[in-house]
């Protein structure tokens, strides 16, 4: 098995990029989920997802992608 040191000296199995990605997915959409339920705003949600992110997205992005989101979830409610 590979291991991964991150920066802070802690080791990682190469499984860990899959397993943040799905904490991140899982991330988006729970904000996504409180934006619309009024619980958090955008710009506060994507505040978060991009320090979450681990400085892989910034604030800018989060809130790009959570408004995608956002839209998409709207439009398949708006068919249905």
């Amino acid at each position: 098995m590979t291991l991964y040191v991150d920066e802070n000296g802690s080791e990682h199995s190469e499984d860990w990029k899959d397993a943040y990605a799905e904490v991140l997915a899982e991330l988006i959409y729970t904000l996504a989920d409180q934006v619309t339920g009024g619980a958090v705003t955008l710009d506060t949600a994507a505040q978060i997802y991009a320090q979450t992110s681990a400085g892989a997205f910034d604030t800018e992005y989060a809130k790009a992608y959570l408004t995608d989101i956002l839209a998409e979830e709207l439009l398949v409610e708006l068919r249905n």
